[in-house]
């Protein structure tokens, strides 16, 4: 789920079975968003994550791929 706040994009998405996942963000204005050290964003081991900013350039056509490790 994305929802947009002021200049800011929070993420949330559903916890993983893991004891302590860590989640890596990617962001792109593709809709196929690669999970590659370009289009990384951000690390968190919570469900949510604030693209702080993001909404704040005018483009608002990004997509983000969440993985778990």
């Amino acid at each position: 789920m994305i929802l947009a706040f002021g200049n800011d994009a929070i993420l949330h998405w559903p916890h993983v079975s893991c004891e302590t996942p860590l989640y890596s963000i990617y962001r792109n204005d593709s809709l196929n968003v690669q999970a590659i050290p370009a289009n990384l964003i951000g690390t968190t081991t919570d469900t949510t994550y604030i693209d702080v900013g993001i909404l704040a350039g005018g483009d608002l056509l990004n997509f983000y791929v969440v993985t778990a490790e």
